[in-house]
Parts: structure tokens; C-alpha cells; sequence
């Protein structure tokens, strides 16, 4: 996988992404799906859904970040300039520049 068909998935869901387009109906609702499968969307990000069709990425710089739309950089360390929203995240408050490959 290129990084052009990353961008054209991207452009593919639009601005609106993944969780949104799939919750954003009337038909999201317990009465629909199983419990495990609500659980399963709710569980499911962007760049899990990558990593189910193409899981060869893994061992590139998408196995390094939490969210697919930031630079897949592989280094230990990430560039906060690169990867700003990092820093937001409650989950890497410890190490929020650290990648998540080197956790």
C-alpha cells in the first residue's frame, strides 16, 4: 500500500471519517445491532480498520502513531511539531512523544 492509496482512502471518507459516517444514522442502535457489534464499531478508529484489510502496515510508521492521519514516523522518539495533538492525548500524558511501536 502507497501512501497515494492512503490519501485516496482518506478522500474517500471525506471530513466526516470513519465513526461519524458509520453512527451518523438512525439505524445505530441497540434495537439493529448485537451488543458486540456496537461494541465493535465503537472500538474500531481509523486506523484499526487499515490495519484489518492491510496488516503488513503494522510494521511501517502506522504501527508508530495513535491516529492514522498523522505522519507515520517511525522513529522512537516523535517530533511534537509533527505530531501536536499528541499532546492532548490522556492516554500518552507519560510519554506523549514517545511512538507507539517503542511503548
Amino acid at each position: 500500500m502507497t501512501q497515494q492509496n492512503v490519501k485516496q482512502i482518506a478522500l474517500a471518507l471525506g471530513r466526516k471519517g470513519f465513526l461519524e459516517i458509520v453512527t451518523d444514522t438512525d439505524d445505530y442502535r441497540p434495537e439493529l445491532y448485537t451488543e458486540e457489534g456496537m461494541q465493535w464499531v465503537d472500538d474500531s478508529s481509523f486506523k484499526t480498520v487499515i490495519l484489518r484489510h492491510f496488516p503488513e502496515l503494522a510494521a511501517t510508521g502506522l504501527g508508530n502513531v495513535t491516529n492514522a492521519f498523522e505522519p507515520w514516523d517511525t522513529d522512537t522518539w516523535l517530533d511534537p511539531n509533527r505530531h501536536p495533538l499528541r499532546a492532548y492525548a490522556p492516554e500518552l500524558k507519560q510519554e506523549p512523544w514517545r511512538g507507539d511501536a517503542h511503548r
